[in-house]
């Protein structure tokens, strides 16, 4: 009786025990696919397939030591608002597409490692709403290292990284991101010899980061492509075989004689054709930093309007003060009318703006004659040719006179004689 009672109490122990046990299973899980769950984010990635979609479970490590993660298949990484704090490199291979997404609201990726993510020839590398920012402040390198034949999408992010951004692949897009590059190191480095980057309603904020396209002007390489639209950068520094500016559209090669001609031919084929392209003494202005480049015209000085805007930036321009009129120049240097402070400027032509007003067209608004009228004197009497009337009424008159006179002396002289 008492070995029964013992075995009883022996089987309820363990069914109470079980459903704990499995509990703190499903607590540990960290990742799943489908329906399956995993102890750790390694293990999932270890087993995904082609097509198939890791989720996050909960806030995570990801690290293989001093060896990089290796990613052979074209998965997706869905943080699902959770925090992935990564401590290896992830370095997409074998022509694999990895895709990481939903995690810029909450959660993101924390990274604790020197590198980040590589992209082998063939891969594509696509972050869409990730949050990236730093898990401590050991020294950091490359946040993408892209190389030759590589392609990297960036969208929908906002990114705080104090290392540099490498793009030697075939293309990369930034579209609807904010990045601060926090180092004062490069910034973003393009040598591959028909890398192409797209920025694209995107904010680059740097502190002294540069832009380094053409790295090696010793070698041979044929210039990359960056095409611009709508970008809003901030206080960055670029490096396209030459230091230069970038600030919303500003490209400034200082101290190089002929910076703009420079600048034109390194970025020839980069701008799309609906962009405002003005070009100064030392580099070029390009769409809205080209009205604010207008907008401060110098008295005196020339401004040439290479390429005409969007619609949206011609009507701008158009509107009377959009440039000063301090007695500066605007050279219509496109193919097209343009209108600039009311004033119609024909291709190939030019109008100096000055407080004086819009000058008038002498055929079509002659100058008005202004005619003063006074009241009519009145005329000396002329001569009758006929009767020679005035003549006689002067000489009658005079001779009136003389009788007068010739009578008083005769009177005067009569009074003395009777005295």
């Amino acid at each position: 009786m008492k070995k029964l009672i013992a075995l009883t109490l022996a089987l309820l122990l363990a069914g109470l025990l079980l459903p704990t046990t499995a509990l703190a299973e499903e607590n540990n899980n960290v990742a799943k696919i489908g329906d399956t769950k995993y102890a750790s984010l390694k293990d999932a990635l270890g087993v995904a397939n082609d097509g198939d979609t890791i989720t996050l479970l909960k806030d995570c490590e990801l690290s293989n030591g001093y060896d990089s993660i290796r990613v052979l298949k074209s998965i997706t990484l869905d943080l699902n608002g959770c925090t992935m704090t990564l401590k290896s490199l992830i370095s997409v291979q074998n022509y694999a597409t990895f895709t990481i997404q939903n995690g810029e609201t909450t959660g993101g990726i924390k990274v604790g490692y020197k590198n980040v993510f590589e992209g082998l020839n063939g891969t594509t590398v696509k972050l869409i709403g990730v949050k990236i920012t730093e898990a401590d402040t050991t020294e950091k390198g490359r946040l993408f290292n892209a190389t030759s034949g590589s392609n990297f999408i960036v969208e929908n992010c906002d990114i705080t990284w104090s290392g540099i951004c490498v793009f030697n692949g075939d293309s990369a897009t930034i579209k609807n991101t904010r990045m601060e590059l926090t180092g004062s190191n490069d910034a973003f480095i393009m040598a591959g010899s028909s890398s192409k980057l797209e920025i694209i309603n995107s904010t680059i904020i740097g502190k002294g980061a540069k832009l380094y396209i053409t790295p090696d002007t010793n070698r041979q390489v044929d210039r990359p492509s960056v095409s611009i639209a709508n970008v809003k950068p901030q206080s960055g520094i670029i490096e396209y075989s030459y230091y230069y500016e970038f600030n919303n559209g500003k490209f400034i090669l200082p101290g190089v004689s002929d910076a703009s001609a420079k600048l034109k031919a390194m970025l020839a084929g980069s701008f799309r054709s609906a962009t405002l392209l003005v070009p100064s003494p030392d580099g070029l202005y390009l769409s809205d930093s080209a009205l604010d480049y207008l907008g401060d015209a110098k008295s005196g000085e020339t401004y040439t309007i290479e390429q005409a805007g969007t619609p949206e930036q011609m009507a701008e321009l158009a509107k009377v003060g959009a440039v000063r009129a301090n007695g500066c120049t605007i050279v219509n240097g496109t193919t097209d009318t343009i209108t600039v402070n009311e004033v119609v400027i024909q291709p190939g032509k030019s109008h100096t703006f000055t407080e004086k007003g819009p000058e008038l067209d002498p055929e079509l608004d002659p100058p008005s004659t202004i005619v003063i009228i006074r009241p009519a004197e009145e005329k000396a009497a002329q001569p009758n040719p006929a009767t020679g009337a005035p003549q006689v009424i002067a000489v009658a008159a005079a001779a009136s006179a003389i009788a007068a006179v010739l009578a008083a002396v005769l009177l005067l002289r009569r009074k003395r004689k009777e005295e």
